[in-house]
């Protein structure tokens, strides 16, 4: 084996370059961070009121629509709808929980509502609330309404209309 003596130069660089020199300098730092959890109190939520669009009188040969607000205001859409009756209310709900703080209202999906005098002629229900997010109060409640737009199909005949909507709130 033959010597070589710019190999030997390279391997002492290196070593000396990894190798370092320990002044005892070296300190441990050490640094702190905090631990969080947020307690909230199981959420509720009570209906008050039901959602009731009144009462129509339809000629039944067109398709119509008619719309109650959160805010409990009735509009109508297309001229089958000869004549409202009965009153109208906004549905009404209650929230509950931890004082202050936030809430998120899950959109309600859609139903048909159906009369069991002709259950195959179901009455579609699409669904809109007073506000989207919410804060409880101090007592850790608050409150919000449901309205809905009904679409009326034609052929449609006389009938007491109804069906069950599920609300859900979280927290934020």
């Amino acid at each position: 084996m033959k010597f070589n003596p710019t190999l030997l130069v390279v391997i002492l660089a290196a070593t000396t370059a990894f190798a370092g020199t320990d002044t005892g300098t070296n300190t441990v730092t050490n640094s702190q961070a905090s631990a969080k959890l947020k307690i909230r109190k199981a959420i509720t939520l009570t209906n008050n009121t039901d959602l009731d669009f009144g009462g129509v009188v339809v000629s039944g040969v067109a398709a119509s629509s008619m719309t109650l607000t959160p805010a409990n205001v009735l509009s109508i859409a297309g001229a089958d709808i000869l004549a409202t009756f009965n009153p109208t209310t906004a549905g009404a709900f209650t929230v509950g929980g931890t004082a202050n703080a936030t809430y998120a209202i899950n959109a309600i999906p859609g139903i048909n509502i159906t009369s069991t005098a002709l259950p195959s002629t179901p009455v579609g229900v699409t669904f809109t609330t007073s506000k989207a997010t919410g804060t409880l109060d101090g007592t850790g409640s608050d409150t919000f309404t449901v309205g809905g737009t009904a679409s009326i199909p034609a052929p449609v005949t006389g009938g007491d209309y109804s069906g069950t909507f599920s609300v859900t709130v979280l927290y934020n």
